[in-house]
């Protein structure tokens, strides 16, 4: 969907790596390999939208390659935890620090699912409205249950963060708890900076549940921010870029394994 937006909307060449099976089938919970990596070495932006994947050396390599040569970011959601490796594998370094250098923060905890794909769980409001990836992007109500990144001693990393929208949970399983506030940044800007020792812009956000996406402040956000982090956010028009899904788009629930385009 975000692919189809940016290539009809804007003109850009975009490549989807998918985790497939032996079959060429796409597989989501595969989790050791991701198809069509090597499209990353040419790639101005790289969007990331994983979770606890295990890839092989080689595999990785081209995702680290991006970063290490100080090129924008895109992450959304689940990313805070995109890979997973054992303490014993040497490749377990990634898992503990590459979310932190390049998004700014891990997975944590979030406030809880209460009914997955049946309520919207958390209150989305941008704070300020001065940044070019807020454009037309209005107050909405997300099914994402709420991730914690801030509070209680945590913190998102970097001395240039922007914080451009807050959610609030409607649920919570920390009821009373300071260490877990109810309201977390759920979307920031910020810069990484790379082995060469060059910066590049990040923009992330923690909102990403399948059904978010059927909000077009939603698909403004996760456009938009793409946009920004090419430094293109001249051609964000005044009231938001179009943002329509290619037809016949419908997002299937959060946690099926099923894939449709």
């Amino acid at each position: 969907m975000l692919a189809s937006i940016l290539e009809s909307e804007f003109g850009y060449r975009t490549s989807l790596c998918f985790a497939r099976n032996e079959l060429g089938e796409i597989a989501p919970d595969r989790a050791d390999h991701l198809d069509g990596l090597e499209a990353i070495a040419s790639a101005d932006v790289l969007v990331v939208f994983l979770r606890f994947r295990a890839l092989p050396e080689q595999e990785l390599a081209a995702v680290l390659g991006h970063t290490n040569r100080g090129r924008p970011v895109v992450g959304f959601r689940t990313s805070t935890h995109a890979f997973a490796y054992p303490d014993t594998s040497p490749l377990a370094e990634v898992a503990h620090s590459w979310h932190d250098q390049v998004f700014g923060t891990h997975w944590i905890t979030h406030h809880g699912h209460f009914g997955d794909n049946l309520e919207r769980l958390t209150a989305v409001a941008p704070a300020t409205s001065d940044h070019p990836i807020l454009r037309g992007v209005a107050p909405f109500e997300a099914y994402s249950w709420l991730y914690h990144v801030q509070g209680g001693g945590d913190r998102i990393a970097g001395d240039d963060i922007e914080v451009l929208a807050h959610g609030t949970a409607r649920k919570t399983s920390y009821a009373n708890d300071p260490r877990f506030p109810k309201t977390q940044p759920v979307a920031w800007t910020r810069s990484y900076k790379s082995q060469n020792g060059s910066r590049a812009r990040v923009f992330f956000t923690t909102l990403g549940h399948p059904y978010d996406f059927r909000e077009l402040s939603m698909r403004r956000l996760a456009v938009q921010g793409v946009l920004w982090a090419l430094g293109r956010e001249s051609a964000i028009p005044p009231l938001g870029a179009r943002a329509e899904p290619p037809r016949g788009y419908e997002p299937s629930p959060s946690g099926e394994s099923r894939w449709s385009r």
